[in-house]
């Protein structure tokens, strides 16, 4: 072999490596392991140590984050990152833990933000879990919409996005709140009506001075 080597024989061309196609190997392989029992395990497993390393011990505990609902996150996202420390980034932190969210930027998206939130809590509350989907959600939030006229269709997704996410930008609202749950959801939903009702209280007791 050696001695039929020929650098005439060697073709000339730039080798260059194809990042998007490398990334959607990634995906795939992600993917087909998530398809077997040892490969979910195995996942699960990684991202939960993951979570700890990024986020502290106090996401460690199985009834803080219990397997399945790390499994049901991956299954949802699947196909949405290509590494698993994609999923402890910034841009999935709110699947984690509560956002930190301020009354300023709420009230700065729309300043009806408190009946609308209250209308929405109230919607989703009266859904049974077998309604509780994309589908379901997408229908009650644009009959939502629809009974606050002063709030565009546009501007409660902003909100709900920012409540649910403390980001401005992401998924579908009703696609965060099926990852979420519907107890989770409507647990951000109260904490969002706290911060404002609190506000008001601070503002009235201010006016009265």
């Amino acid at each position: 072999m050696v001695a039929e080597f020929s650098l005439a024989r060697v073709v000339e061309h730039p080798a260059r490596l194809d990042w998007d196609r490398l990334q959607e190997f990634q995906r795939e392989h992600l993917a087909r392991l998530f398809g077997t029992h040892s490969g979910q395990t195995q996942i699960v497993q990684n991202l939960r140590e993951l979570l700890v390393q990024q986020y502290g011990e106090r996401f460690s505990g199985f009834s803080v984050l219990p397997d399945e609902y790390i499994l049901k996150v991956l299954e949802m996202r699947m196909g949405h990152f290509t590494l698993l420390s994609d999923l402890v980034s910034a841009d999935f932190q709110y699947l984690w833990g509560q956002p930190n969210i301020t009354v300023q930027k709420l009230v700065m998206i729309t300043s009806h933000a408190s009946p609308v939130l209250r209308t929405v809590h109230e919607a989703l509350q009266d859904m049974s879990t077998d309604q509780f989907t994309t589908e379901g959600l997408g229908s009650k939030l644009r009959y939502v919409s629809k009974t606050h006229q002063a709030v565009k269709y546009s501007t409660l997704m902003k909100m709900l996005r920012f409540v649910l996410s403390g980001r401005q930008v992401g998924p579908s609202v009703a696609e965060m709140m099926t990852t979420l749950g519907q107890t989770e959801t409507l647990k951000r939903l109260n904490n969002a009506l706290s911060l404002l009702d609190s506000h008001s209280k601070t503002k009235d007791t201010e006016r009265r001075l």
